[in-house]
């Protein structure tokens, strides 16, 4: 961690148990069924009934949905950062390995102290999130990215022009491919307040 930024935590409240936090990849996983307090480089995987919610320290969200594995890559702060002093964003970074998460990015005020930057990887891509909600799904070799009412920029992670997303729509990004030009399209997260089963769930159309 740069000497000008802290480390930060994220808390882990399970939804439906048992959900799995691996410290490491040659480290035993421990079973978490109700809270926990993550670090940075920590993973979460959850099975195929097993469900989660991550809330960050700038108050921003992440359902993890079932069959899904999140790395928690950045969790940062800038030191002093909440008096003004210093010009650094909040850090946080998060690599899907597989699987579904929705996003809820915190509202940005810039008086209530630093701005986050958020960013989102997968195996075959990278998005830049601001304040709002996003739907990203990792399944085989590609990875769909859906935007609520706030735009993303996502990109291959080999490279090439990203694309923006804008409100209401989504792009998929496949494996050594530029995302595909952003289309209108609506998905269905949450019934009764409740995630809704991953199989109802098709951001590709």
């Amino acid at each position: 961690v740069p000497i000008d930024m802290a480390a930060r935590t994220a808390e882990l409240e399970v939804i439906r148990p048992i959900v799995q936090v691996r410290s490491g990849p040659n480290t035993v996983p421990i079973a978490v069924s109700d809270q926990a307090r993550l670090d940075e480089g920590q993973t979460i995987v959850t099975d195929n009934e097993s469900r989660g919610l991550l809330t960050f320290f700038d108050n921003s969200t992440v359902q993890v949905y079932p069959n899904t594995i999140v790395r928690l890559d950045t969790l940062r702060a800038p030191r002093f950062g909440q008096w003004g002093f210093s010009q650094r964003h909040n850090e946080i970074g998060l690599e899907v390995v597989s699987g579904t998460i929705k996003v809820g990015v915190a509202p940005q005020i810039p008086t209530a102290g630093p701005q986050t930057d958020f960013q989102v990887t997968s195996p075959q891509m990278v998005a830049q999130l601001s304040d709002g909600g996003y739907f990203l799904d990792v399944a085989g070799e590609a990875t769909d990215v859906q935007a609520y009412n706030s735009p993303a920029v996502v990109g291959n992670v080999v490279g090439g022009e990203p694309v923006v997303v804008r409100r209401g729509e989504h792009t998929r990004v496949a494996a050594g491919r530029l995302p595909v030009p952003p289309a209108a399209g609506e998905v269905d997260l949450i019934a009764d307040g409740d995630f809704t089963d991953r199989a109802a769930v098709s951001p590709g159309g």
